[in-house]
């Protein structure tokens, strides 16, 4: 029963309700409680203002004196409870909420580009930031709740820690060979290795993911030593770049609704490597706030849509 010694809001609708509709039984049924409950919120109300605040009158009830003042004061309390949901609707409608997204530069160039454009141009009241991928130090920001969620590579630093971390799916990049739209291997009806090995390449660095992907391949073929590498640059769009100016060609996942460059053409390397998967990377255990729960949907949903620049 020590429930009912505190004054609480349910008393006080019990009560009114009592009033409204002039006996317990219709209070009951209009608040979808028992009978025996309404009647002992209204007793607790009562014993707790130590006054009489419903009398009967034949098979009905009334506010006694008493109860008339507490019905004109607990009527202006519910009315305000009552209102502070809409209320509290549209100040948060109006309160900025940050969000901090860490992704890798050619993503933010590329593939993020066009959703954060609608994002932001439907989601005014939220305040973006998009920070560049730096390595181990970008997982630990997430960890230590300073950004709000990571879109990388489902590359080994990010696999290597899944006991602190949860990924999503979010979109995939297929390999290409990346040419001159006027290269004599732009037309050439089968791809080899081979072919690929005795161009002068544009890839990354070598202790990158990528590298170390097209490294292995040309390693299982044995023409790893053949390779020859005219530049190592460590962004997609670099390289795309770079081949459009003739000065190699390159092998690289290529961005999905990347940036158009009309000098260059692909040609997709599906039976040589893998597409490379990219995730959203969230905290473990840690609900995800509802401005980056939104932009994550949203920019899964805009990418699905979209295929290979």
């Amino acid at each position: 029963m020590r429930r009912y010694k505190e004054l609480r809001l349910e008393q006080l609708r019990a009560f009114c309700e009592c009033v409204r509709r002039r006996s317990f039984s219709a209070a009951a049924r209009a608040l979808h409680r028992s009978q025996p409950a309404v009647w002992q919120q209204v007793r607790a109300l009562e014993r707790q203002l130590g006054a009489d605040l419903l009398r009967r009158r034949g098979r009905e009830v009334e506010p006694s004196e008493d109860g008339r003042v507490l019905l004109e004061l607990a009527a202006d309390i519910l009315g305000n409870v009552d209102s502070l949901q809409a209320a509290f609707e549209e100040r948060r409608a109006e309160v900025a909420r940050q969000l901090t997204v860490i992704s890798s530069p050619g993503m933010i160039a590329e593939e993020l580009a066009q959703p954060v454009v609608e994002f932001c141009r439907r989601q005014p009241q939220v305040r973006l930031t998009l920070l560049s991928h730096a390595g181990l130090r970008t997982l630990d920001l997430l960890q230590t709740g300073e950004v709000d969620l990571v879109v990388l590579p489902l590359a080994s630093e990010v696999a290597g820690q899944r006991q602190l971390l949860t990924t999503e799916p979010l979109c995939t990049r297929p390999w290409v060979l990346v040419l001159p739209r006027r290269h004599p291997l732009a037309k050439k009806p089968r791809l080899r290795l081979a072919d690929i090995a005795a161009q002068p390449l544009i890839l990354p660095e070598r202790a990158s993911n990528w590298r170390q992907a097209v490294d292995g391949v040309f390693r299982a073929a044995g023409l790893l030593d053949r390779v020859r590498v005219v530049l190592e640059v460590s962004q997609t769009l670099a390289a795309r770049r770079y081949v459009g100016l003739g000065l190699g060609v390159a092998v690289l996942p290529l961005p999905r609704a990347g940036l158009y460059l009309p000098q260059i053409t692909t040609r997709l390397l599906d039976d040589f490597l893998p597409p490379e998967e990219f995730v959203l990377v969230w905290r473990r255990g840690v609900t995800p706030s509802p401005q980056a729960r939104t932009f994550a949907d949203f920019i899964r949903q805009r990418l699905a849509r979209s295929t290979p620049a």
